[in-house]
């Protein structure tokens, strides 16, 4: 089976892999993978499939193979260092970050790209790849952070008369993403405290047969409530301006 390498545990001998199209999580052990220079975050990969996941548990596999992560882009350099070999740096921003988000490494990286090509930047440096997985949530978020600048050498050029512009009156601290999580979960606790009363007001008044329903029901609303509150989560494709958290602090 084909996945994507969301984590690596090397000194435990395994790696946790995602297959995005079926939401399924495994774990699976190294062997002789386990010193793979190919072996990072985000790499694509093969495994076989020893134990299904259940609901609360990843399965088990073994890792086969792994695929260099290629990120080569003919409009946008990507590195995970400060600087692009062999070219210039004109101009940079580093007390902004660019982060894009999506279901699958290659949709985040996508939506990063186009983030970039709009604020006129033709690099992206110190790339970080994160994923984000909720407990007995089968959804992945996929992460990409980077520093936006214009660099200028034998492959990437500066566009002419651009210069680097990131909308910093837009720049958030949280993920979009996650900050809905929160938002639906506020919203869950607001209706509980105005659903229970009033299925209590109404069983009080015989509008409700009788209280046994009442209790049925309010448990039953309770259960779904807490359902959708542990196992909610989001995973749309979107990029925005991540402003770094000690940002503005006095030190």
């Amino acid at each position: 089976m084909q996945g994507t390498i969301i984590e690596i545990k090397r000194d435990q001998g395994y790696c946790v892999v995602n297959n995005p199209e079926r939401a399924e999580t495994y774990h699976a052990t190294l062997g002789e993978l386990k010193n793979d220079p190919n072996l990072t975050v985000g790499a694509d990969c093969e495994f076989e499939i020893s134990k299904q996941p259940s609901f609360f548990r990843p399965g088990k596999s073994t890792l086969l193979s792994c695929k260099a992560l290629d990120l080569s882009n003919t409009k946008v350099a990507l590195t995970t260092a400060a600087r692009y070999p062999e070219h210039d740096m004109i101009h940079e921003n580093f007390d902004y970050q660019l982060a894009a988000e999506g279901g699958s490494e290659r949709e985040a990286r996508s939506a990063l790209i186009e983030r970039a090509i709009a604020c006129h930047a033709n690099a992206l440096l110190n790339l970080k790849l994160e994923t984000v997985q909720r407990p007995g949530v089968k959804i992945v978020l996929y992460r990409y952070t980077a520093n936006a600048a214009i660099i200028e050498g034998p492959t990437y050029h500066q566009e002419p008369g651009y210069k680097l512009d990131i909308p910093t009156k837009l720049a958030r601290r949280n993920s979009p993403n996650e900050a809905m999580v929160r938002y639906i979960r506020v919203l869950l606790i607001c209706f509980l405290f105005i659903a229970i009363p009033c299925i209590l007001a109404l069983t009080q008044r015989g509008v409700i047969p009788s209280q046994l329903m009442g209790q049925v029901l309010t448990a039953g609303i309770l259960v779904l409530c807490m359902f959708m509150f542990m196992f909610t989560a989001f995973k749309k494709k979107q990029s925005y301006i991540l402003r770094p958290r000690h940002f503005g602090h006095k030190h």
